[in-house]
Order: structure tokens, then sequence, then C-alpha cells
């Protein structure tokens, strides 16, 4: 029994070709062996045509570009100093925030929380940026591991609390785990890490590389 065709429809035929053959069909030879395979698939012909079609599109494949692997930048001596810089800041207004967040109403002590919300969310920046220095000692990677596995128990922690501000005990369990992680975790590796990052740098005499504390670390047993 002989195998029925579709009849061939030029327009159809158009819109179902791959793009990424254009070319290859518009040799007049190539569209030549297309039509004799829509007349005798088993034709040495259609063999001939499949095996250009395949070998242009294995052409066009291999020539698409992939992006280049990403490499971290060395940061350079300004942008350790500001990084520096900015997260002291950001240490500052936190601690401020500490040290007055049980003397603030519902209302105060929930903007207070948003505020230190942000300079908390801050400080993964600054150590992201530490982080791409290289040759850093192992005390100061052993205190960037260190930051990384605790950094986000604070935000989480004042988001707690400007979820629900007028839970005063609560608040006060919020407040004594955010001590605990700074007081005992973050501002300690930060002793290390600042002045690790400055001294790489070369910039010691150029940036302060104290770590304050708020005044409630002294309530905290580590």
């Amino acid at each position: 029994m002989q195998r029925q065709h579709q009849q061939y429809n030029p327009a159809r035929a158009r819109t179902q070709q791959p793009t990424i053959l254009s070319d290859h069909f518009s040799d007049s030879h190539n569209l030549e062996a297309f039509f004799a395979f829509r007349s005798n698939p088993q034709s040495t012909t259609m063999k001939s045509f499949y095996a250009s079609s395949l070998l242009a599109l294995i052409a066009a494949a291999t020539a698409i570009p992939f992006p280049a692997k990403l490499v971290a930048r060395e940061p350079t001596q300004d942008q350790v100093q500001t990084a520096i810089e900015s997260w002291r800041n950001d240490v500052v207004n936190v601690n401020s925030f500490l040290d007055s967040a049980t003397s603030l109403s519902s209302a105060d002590l929930q903007s207070a929380a948003h505020i230190a919300l942000g300079f908390a969310n801050d400080e993964p920046v600054e150590l992201g940026i530490l982080s791409d220095i290289s040759g850093l000692a192992d005390d100061a990677l052993n205190a960037i591991l260190l930051l990384k596995e605790t950094f986000g128990n604070v935000p989480t922690s004042l988001q707690n609390i400007i979820n629900d501000p007028s839970d005063s005990d609560d608040v006060n369990t919020q407040l004594q785990q955010i001590n605990n992680t700074r007081c005992c975790n973050v501002l300690p590796a930060l002793d290390i890490l600042w002045q690790a990052c400055a001294d790489d740098e070369g910039i010691s005499n150029l940036v302060d590389t104290s770590v304050p504390r708020p005044n409630s670390c002294s309530q905290v047993v580590c």
C-alpha cells in the first residue's frame, strides 16, 4: 500500500521552518532537495537534504556565545574604606535603637525599629565588599563565615518587633535575642574583620576600625 502524502503548501512550509536554518534553505539546491523529499521521502536526495540540514543546525548552535564565568573583583582601597565606614555607621544606629527601645511607646518603637532594620539590612552589603578581599588571614575568614551564619537573626527580630510593638513580653524577647547575637557574635567578629581588612589595604590610619557596643552588651553573658 502506497503511503499518502499531504499536498505541499508553500505558505505553511515557510511558517514551519526554523529561523536558524533560513540561510540553509535559501540555497536553490537545498530547496530542490526539500521538494524532492516531499515527493519521495525514501530517496537519496532526501537523505542528503537531512544530512546537510543537520550540519547547518550544528554549525548555527555552536556559534551561539556563552557568558563568561563571573569572577569576583578585588575591591579598591577607597571601596574598603567606605565599606568599613558605612558598616560602622550601621552599627552605631542599631546600637542607638537598642539603648532606647525599652523607653519608647509602641508607635515610636515601631518607627525606630523600621529605621534600625534599614541599617541592619545594609550590613550584609558591606560584608559582601570586604569578603572579596583576597589573602585575608584565617581569623578574618572565620569572622566572615560567622557573620554570614548569624546575620539573619537581627533583621528577623527587628521585623518581629515591627509586627507587634505593643506586645511588651515579645518585644523584650526579641531585644534579648538581638543583643545576644550582636554582643556575642557579630560585634566581636567585626573587631577582627575590620582591622584585618584595613591592615590588608594599608588604610589603618585612615579609617576607624573600633567597634562600638550598645550599653545593653554589659548585661549580656556570652
